[in-house]
């Protein structure tokens, strides 16, 4: 059985795959949720505090009462809601604000750690921008030179300490904590602006749309995998909206659409295929398709003329060919 390390290295390969494992596996016993809930909090009474990263919610429980659970896994907020974290939200991901904000502090879990660079500093921003004005953040963090579990550091988690406090004052926060303790407590700027001593913010780099695309693409083959079909549509939603011209969520999500009967939704869907990649034969193909399912000749007939003038070729070509032969057909 893996060890909670071990699934750390590997969520930046899904976290739908990897996420529910994570909170089941050795290495979070029950005795340890609250010490580490409570060291993860660090909030007054009576503050709006939103977990990023939830999980199955129960470090949001022990952190007490006012706790809002994020996480990116339907799965996960579904299991949160169901143990007992009536407020758990499902966050799209950046550049999508977080549901719920604005809060009085937000507690970055350590699920984030194994993102790619970009994604990350995107995420410590929109963590940022759900604050209100002097609100507070806490992160976990780990340094590139710490020592710990071999195959957590296998994985290209670890970023410098420079690094950490370049995207948290990037971010508009005030460092204030030792990155040595472990963690990593930032204070939004007030309506004064930056406090004296530190240097204007750089700009953030952007979010690499095509990284959070294959995130979600993971998670949503893992989803079919496991038979999770509402989940893994989910997944494929947040793909193509996090990066359209990635040609594969659009036909895995029109295939599942054809497989449940919805030639309606199909339909929409190969109409937003080609409007985000107009050039793409195969869109403009599978468009054709739905049509003539739909009974639509005269649309079939345009979708299709416009896949040849784009090219088709192979299994693409003779798809076109069956289309055709149905369009023929005396019994249409």
């Amino acid at each position: 059985m893996k060890t909670r390390f071990e699934l750390l290295s590997t969520l930046r390969n899904g976290w739908a795959e990897a996420a529910p494992a994570f909170w089941t596996a050795p290495g979070l016993p029950a005795e340890a949720v609250e010490p580490e809930a409570a060291l993860m909090r660090g909030s007054a009474a009576g503050e709006r505090v939103a977990h990023l990263g939830c999980g199955d919610g129960r470090l949001s429980r022990a952190m007490g009462p006012g706790i809002v659970g994020v996480d990116v896994s339907p799965a996960l907020v579904q299991a949160a809601r169901a143990g007992g974290l009536l407020d758990a939200r499902l966050w799209a991901g950046p550049p999508a604000p977080l549901p719920g904000s604005p809060f009085d502090g937000l507690v970055l879990d350590a699920g984030w750690l194994t993102w790619p660079a970009a994604e990350l500093a995107a995420v410590i921003r929109a963590a940022a921008d759900a604050l209100k004005p002097e609100g507070w953040l806490r992160l976990p963090v780990l340094l590139a030179d710490d020592a710990g579990p071999p195959a957590l550091l296998l994985a290209p988690t670890g970023h410098a300490a420079q690094q950490w406090q370049r995207w948290m004052t990037d971010a508009g926060l005030v460092l204030e904590a030792d990155l040595d303790s472990g963690w990593c407590d930032g204070q939004r700027r007030g309506p004064q602006g930056p406090a004296p001593g530190l240097p204007e913010a750089a700009e953030t780099p952007a979010v690499d749309a095509e990284l959070l695309y294959a995130h979600w693409m993971a998670a949503a083959d893992a989803a079919f995998e496991s038979g999770a079909a509402l989940e893994a549509e989910a997944c494929l939603e947040h793909a193509t909206a996090t990066w359209p011209q990635g040609r594969e969520g659009w036909m895995q999500w029109t295939f599942h659409r054809l497989a449940q009967g919805d030639l309606r939704g199909a339909a929409l869907l190969t109409e937003a295929w080609v409007e985000a990649r107009p050039e793409d034969a195969e869109g403009w193909l599978r468009r054709a398709e739905v049509a003539e399912a739909r009974d639509k000749p005269a649309e079939a007939h345009a979708h299709l003329a416009e896949a040849r003038r784009l090219g088709l070729s192979g299994h693409l070509a003779q798809a076109a060919d069956g289309v055709a032969a149905a369009l023929a057909s005396p019994q249409r």
